[in-house]
């Protein structure tokens, strides 16, 4: 990890066991952490101290883990901030969508999960919001976050609407599988069409068209998810 030793972590979370041992955990990739319980707390700490990556649990005391990334939001559309949460909660998800949130974690936390979080937010600095999803057979794929394009050398490859907002969900939700259930949600928020199952596989046919063979994955009886290994 390269970049990360420069930055500045903002970790959110109210159960003290947890924030203890995952502060330890950052401690070593981060140059500095900041740690809060609760959400009044964590936004003293944002207006006080430089922070450039916000890792903040939903449920804690005082304002919510969401209340405090729209707060973060409001002075910062760059910085990336994941979200602590639980399996099924499927309305912070629709509501996130809104700001920007850059991942999800699922609480509790898994090692894997926080390794492939540090690599995402590596490549991300690395790339100046842009992240490299494949490089094959001299074509390389990316993601520009900051206008939410896939870029094929370089160059912006056109996706519809709803396109942009599945890979955007898949690749912020990495390496979490996204049901047909969640699908429907992120994709039927703020819109006026209707999203069946059949509809969302059309919507993903026309999408793997458009990406290197085999990159969305379905698992049967689950959902979907990308295979970012290079």
């Amino acid at each position: 990890m390269i970049k990360l030793n420069t930055k500045s972590l903002l970790y959110l979370e109210d159960e003290i066991e947890m924030l203890n041992n995952y502060s330890n955990f950052f401690d070593n990739y981060f140059k500095e952490v900041f740690v809060a319980s609760d959400g009044k707390e964590a936004l003293e700490i944002f207006n006080d101290e430089k922070i450039d990556i916000a890792i903040l649990d939903i449920n804690v005391p005082f304002i919510n883990g969401l209340e405090v990334a729209k707060k973060i939001r409001t002075y910062s559309s760059t910085i990336p901030i994941i979200l602590l949460t639980a399996r099924d909660d499927k309305e912070t998800y629709k509501k996130a969508i809104n700001i920007q949130v850059t991942m999800f974690l699922e609480k509790p936390i898994k090692r894997n999960d926080l390794n492939q979080l540090l690599y995402h937010m590596n490549e991300k600095f690395m790339s100046n919001n842009v992240i490299q999803l494949w490089h094959i057979d001299n074509t390389l794929y990316e993601w520009s976050e900051e206008s939410s394009s896939l870029l094929v050398n370089k160059n912006k490859l056109h996706l519809t609407k709803k396109e942009v907002i599945v890979l955007d969900v898949l690749i912020n939700s990495y390496p979490k599988k996204i049901s047909y259930q969640d699908m429907y949600e992120f994709l039927s928020y703020d819109s006026e069409q209707e999203y069946n199952e059949g509809r969302i596989k059309t919507l993903l046919s026309g999408l793997r068209k458009k990406l290197p063979k085999g990159k969305i994955i379905n698992h049967y009886g689950i959902g979907y998810a990308l295979d970012l290994k290079k």
